[in-house]
């Protein structure tokens, strides 16, 4: 029965890095040795399953290129050594810095497997190889880390592609290494509390941060507390639900604006079905215009034709049936309150189609003109009014030059003809006889100035009334 494997080196250092990848490898302590000098006749004993031979000086590596090669002999080369030298003379090497890589973990149990070596040993490899078989074919990003130590110890190679490290970088790098550095703190508390987080952000050999969802399952191997985690990329579905959630606040954003628009108008915006006229919608402003509140016009659609003054049915009926037959309407129509006081309103309303361009709703703005209405009214009571006192000082302007003229035309001809009979008078001999007749005109010219002083005192009072 082989009794185990063998490390042959020097150094020690070296050798607790071979011996710490066997056990990582699942190889058990108890079936490792070590012998420091490099013998001929203990490479070739082959009571060893396997044989690691590791190089770290110049006259070991001159010595084992004077050696035949051996199938059994794995050759651990330091980086300063060119291990096509021995390659091509047959030896198996491998340099020290790829010895952590899964790659070199696998090689080894290969070769093990390989041995006759027979004991519990061979069972518990097994396990390890049919886990690998499972882990690291799999499509899904795995590895298996150290809960006590962070380090990677299994990274398969989806994971390897989907963060760009190669498996030798893997092994010398923990679960810290793939994590923007704000947010360590937090891995190491949720891996000491064991809270099972799955949303993560992680970061690629390149630098990107990306979003993935983690599971993490816990592994009792060897009493070593470890953990073998799958990390799915979520980052289009993350940051596609994070815009989606901007789109939906902006969304809401505006619907809070737009209901406090359709809430502070004073003009009621509202929306019906066609089939039944069903109102499906009206702002805060019905209550004013109508004294309903929208919830009791949505539930009986028979208050707003009800509101509809009688002598204006047939013509706010003639619009309805225009926007459907043309798309759109515009009317002015009376409605009468709740509290009973006439309204007087404008509308204009727009038809849309649905399936097959059948009409589906009736969209419209109605605005209480009655204020205008009445402000109309009043206006035009007012010019009327007007336009009558115009008329009657233009009637009154009209006497008055009538007065005028015969202040200037018949008063002023009287007394001229007055003044010219009291200039022939014979003053100085009143008996006269011609005296007598210059009297009698005088008299005459003096009547019929009080006839006219008279018609002017009427067209006076006339202007008076």
């Amino acid at each position: 029965m082989k009794r185990g494997i063998l490390i042959i080196g020097r150094d020690f250092e070296i050798f607790e890095q071979v011996k710490t990848t066997l056990l990582e490898a699942g190889f058990n302590a108890d079936i490792i040795n070590r012998r420091t000098k490099l013998d001929d006749n203990e490479i070739d004993d082959e009571n060893w399953g396997l044989i690691l031979i590791c190089i770290h000086s110049q006259p070991d590596f001159e010595a084992i290129q004077m050696m035949p090669a051996k199938l059994v002999p794995l050759v651990i080369l330091c980086d300063t050594f060119n291990p096509d030298l021995l390659e091509v003379k047959g030896w198996n090497c491998l340099q020290l810095q790829e010895l952590r890589s899964r790659s070199a973990k696998l090689l080894l149990k290969k070769i093990w497997a390989t041995s006759e070596y027979q004991g519990g040993q061979d069972q518990l490899l097994t396990e390890v190889l049919d886990f690998e078989q499972m882990v690291f074919q799999n499509p899904i990003p795995m590895w298996v880390y150290d809960r006590v130590t962070y380090k990677f110890l299994y990274v398969n190679q989806a994971a390897i592609n989907m963060y760009g490290y190669s498996a030798a970088e893997f092994a010398s790098m923990t679960i810290r290494d793939i994590r923007p550095e704000e947010d360590v703190d937090l891995l190491v508390s949720n891996i000491r509390n064991r809270r099972g987080q799955r949303i993560w952000r992680h970061r690629k050999k390149s630098g990107d941060v990306f979003f993935v969802d983690v599971l993490a399952c816990d592994l009792n191997y060897r009493e070593r507390d470890l953990a073998l985690v799958t990390a799915i990329d979520i980052n289009e579905k993350v940051l596609a639900a994070s815009k989606n959630e901007q789109l939906l606040q902006m969304v809401n954003s505006q619907k809070e604006r737009l209901d406090d628009l359709l809430t502070n108008m004073n003009e009621v915006v509202w929306q019906t079905r066609t089939d039944n006229f069903q109102l499906l919608y009206t702002n805060p402003a019905s209550f004013r215009v109508y004294g309903y509140t929208p919830e009791e016009m949505m539930n009986d659609p028979n208050i707003f034709i009800n509101c509809i003054h009688p002598e204006d049915k047939d013509t706010f009926e003639a619009s309805i049936k225009q926007a459907l037959t043309e798309g759109k309407t515009e009317s002015k129509f009376r409605v009468r309150h709740k509290d009973g006081t006439i309204k007087y309103l404008k509308g204009n309303a727009v038809l849309k189609k649905g399936h097959d361009s059948i009409p589906d709703t009736l969209s419209g703005l109605t605005i209480d003109i009655t204020n205008m209405v009445l402000s109309q009214d009043a206006l035009l009571a007012k010019s009327m009014e007007l336009e009558h006192i115009l008329l009657k000082v233009e009637q009154q302007n009209e006497r008055l030059r009538e007065i005028a003229w015969i202040q200037s035309h018949k008063v002023r001809s009287h007394v001229a003809a007055i003044m010219g009979l009291v200039e022939i008078l014979n003053l100085d001999d009143i008996s006269d006889s011609n005296n007598v007749e210059t009297l009698q005109h005088i008299l005459k010219v003096s009547h019929e100035l009080d006839n006219t002083i008279k018609e002017i005192n009427d067209k006076t009072n006339a202007i008076d009334n």
